[in-house]
This record gives C-alpha cells, structure tokens and sequence, in this order.
C-alpha cells in the first residue's frame, strides 16, 4: 500500500497552470515511465511523489473518471490520468516524450511537476 500525492503546478512557458492536490492509494507495484506508451493498456502515467522525490509511474486509471486522455476538462477528477492540466484549452494530461506520442492536432509541451517540495518537468500533449 503506497500513498501517493500529485501536483500539477505552473509550467516552463507561465502557460499552464494548475495547483489542485489530488492523493491516489496504490495497493501495485509501480512501473516507471517518461510517456504514456510505456504503460500498460489500464494505466496511465503520471507523476507521483515518493518520499522525497518526484518521478513518474504508470498506475491504474482513475476508476470515477468520464473523459480520456487529452480530452477537453474541466476538473482533475473527470480525467482518467487524474490531472486536468490547465491552459489554453484544459484537457486532461496525457504524458509524452515527443510529440508523436500525441493525438494529431497535439503537441508535447513541457510542465512543470510540484509535489509537496519537490519538482520536476515532465511532457504532457497540448493543442498548441
């Protein structure tokens, strides 16, 4: 059992900003990822705390979400990788490494990850 706390905060480019805690119970064992095609078909990749760092895992998806990856949000828990990454259009996160890794009309943006003190920079699919 691992409890794990999300925090999506304000990106590279001031762009994206997003400052909503949300805490997931983890009873797996986690699969380190950089992009959404390193997990499996039921998980999503998203960035956890873990004691004292920030890294990211694939992990179940969220089982009360409505919408999808990179799908137009509103709040973190409609989006089934829990984050509803705010921009210009807010959609829900779906993590990349290039932008192939994103739906067409999408492109891989860097955001910036706070979780508790720590934080890192990670690629999410944005439609601009």
């Amino acid at each position: 059992l691992v409890l794990l706390a999300m925090l999506v905060s304000c990106s590279t480019t001031d762009e994206v900003c997003d400052k909503n805690i949300t805490d997931i119970t983890y009873h797996g064992s986690l699969i380190p990822c950089k992009k959404q095609q390193n997990c499996p078909f039921n998980q999503v990749c998203v960035p956890l705390s873990t004691a004292s760092v920030v890294s990211t895992f694939c992990v179940d998806r969220n089982p009360k979400a409505t919408i999808g990856l990179e799908a137009p949000c509103k709040e973190d828990k409609d989006c089934s990788a829990f984050y509803c990454v705010k921009a210009k259009v807010d959609q829900c996160l779906n993590m990349c490494s290039v932008t192939a890794d994103c739906s067409s009309g999408n492109f891989c943006r860097l955001v910036k990850v706070q979780v508790q003190d720590f934080s890192t920079v990670i690629g999410t699919c944005l439609p601009y």
